[in-house]
């Protein structure tokens, strides 16, 4: 299928969901780019993006950068379980909470996740499922970009790093990374990548931003622990900011 034309803002170090954010809905109104995203989500979803954003927070910030309903696909079964899928809206926000308060390692990510379905208004959406390609294409064949989010360390081969940013093979953990998909062929899903410190060397492949995933590498970089985040039913006038010209 053709690729659709997303521009690709540089991020800011840690904002990649953020930058991909800006990117997607660029591709719907031309007159939201990244610092403006960037000041939505610090004012309204988290004043500590430089910290990352929860799948929950960044499906708020597609629903206050204008759209009505977001579908957010995960296999995270650590904090969700597949039955939830069997609920009722009312009664998947009641697990979550209840996850969050039982797992504080789900804490967070529930909380922001249940607030996100729970959001007044809108026709917010989570998917336990691991089927990403079918996902991905069902989306980009409707020409609808979205964010899919995968392991970064493994993708990169890079070393772990722990809490203070050294290599750490015993307390290391793997880094996420949010890109958006435009695109896909019989061999892979074409990504932009606004990411640009780290692609010199042997990774100056990367550094425009805009490369090819091959199917198979995607789904095992993206594990259980990847997500697709699509948003959907743009109108601008639900956008929750006023724009600076």
């Amino acid at each position: 299928m053709p690729k659709l034309r997303i521009t690709r803002f540089l991020q800011h170090p840690a904002e990649c969901a953020v930058a991909s954010a800006s990117s997607v809905a660029h591709y719907y109104n031309k007159k939201i780019d990244y610092e403006q995203t960037r000041i939505i989500a610090e004012d309204m979803i988290s004043s500590e993006v430089t910290d990352g954003l929860y799948d929950g927070e960044i499906g708020l910030l597609f629903n206050l950068l204008g759209f009505k309903s977001v579908e957010i696909v995960s296999a995270d079964l650590d904090c969700f379980d597949y039955t939830w899928n069997k609920l009722s809206h009312k009664k998947l926000i009641e697990e979550l909470k209840h996850m969050g308060r039982l797992n504080a390692d789900c804490r967070e990510n529930c909380k922001s996740m249940a607030k996100f379905l729970n959001f007044d208004g809108y026709k917010n959406k989570l998917i336990i499922d691991y089927s990403f390609a079918r996902y991905i294409k069902e989306y980009l064949v409707m020409r609808i970009p979205v964010i899919i989010s995968f392991d970064w360390t493994m993708f990169l081969r890079m070393p772990k790093l722990n809490d203070k940013g050294v290599e750490d093979a015993m307390k290391g953990i793997s880094e996420a990374h949010a890109v958006v998909a435009r695109g896909f062929d019989d061999k892979g899903v074409y990504i932009v990548d606004s990411h640009n410190e780290y692609y010199k060397y042997k990774r100056r492949r990367y550094r425009t931003g805009r490369y090819r995933i091959e199917w198979d590498d995607l789904m095992v970089i993206m594990g259980s622990s990847g997500t697709i985040i699509a948003p959907q039913n743009y109108d601008k006038r639900l956008l929750k900011y006023e724009l600076v010209s």
